[in-house]
Parts: structure tokens; sequence; C-alpha cells
């Protein structure tokens, strides 16, 4: 089993940030034998991409109208959906062993609290 926080996929590609232009990144995946593949998502401020443990899915942090949120890439469509939505900080996003929960940081009650969300359901809980 990966680790909680691993950028890597089971078949051992990561999921990388790039730098793009004006402070933005652009995702890309690198293989096991450092081949690197842009992904056809916009550049933007993306940070801690997470791979889902069935590979499917990238749990990240969007910074979007000056704060942070968890969006969730589904990787055979590369549609972004979000996740967490505040005026506060969501980041550092951790998916559950089963994939069914993504955990997260947030700052929403003046210190960093850990919450989670059923990734299909979409109702935050605070750990």
């Amino acid at each position: 089993m990966a680790p909680l926080i691993s950028p890597w996929s089971a078949t051992g590609t990561l999921v990388f940030l790039a730098p793009g232009g004006a402070g933005a990144s652009v995702l890309e995946w690198i293989d096991r034998t450092g081949r690197r593949e842009p992904l056809a998502l916009a550049p933007g401020s993306y940070f801690y991409p997470r791979i889902s443990p069935d590979g499917t899915r990238v749990a990240l942090d969007v910074g979007d109208r000056g704060a942070r949120d968890i969006w969730i890439l589904d990787i055979a469509r590369l549609a972004l959906s979000r996740l967490s939505d505040g005026p506060t900080d969501d980041m550092l996003a951790a998916w559950s062993p089963d994939g069914a929960r993504v955990f997260y940081s947030s700052n929403r009650h003046g210190n960093f609290d850990v919450y989670y969300r059923d990734v299909d359901v979409l109702l935050a809980r605070r750990w």
C-alpha cells in the first residue's frame, strides 16, 4: 500500500508541478524512465498534487480568489471539480487508503485543523 501522501501512482508514475509563466504551474506526468508528459490543463496556481490509490484522480490545492481550496482532477476526463470552498485556506490533501475520502488542513476556525470530505458526497467534517 502506498503512503497517504504519495504523489506516485501504483505504476510508478509521478504527478509533478512544472513552473509555468507568471507564477503559474503546469501539471505533468513523469514515468519511471523520466519521460515527461504535460497534462492538457491550463497553467494555474496548483500545489501539492496527490494521486488517488486507484490512480484515477488527483487531489490538489488550487489558489483562487486569494485562498487555496482542494480540487479533484478526474484524469480520464481532465476535468477539475472543487472539493472545498471558502474564504480561508484549505490545503495539503491526502487520500484515505480506499480512495473514498480526502483529508486536508484548513484554518477556517483560526487554527489549522484536519478535515475530510467523502469524495462522492462532498460533506466536510472535522477530524
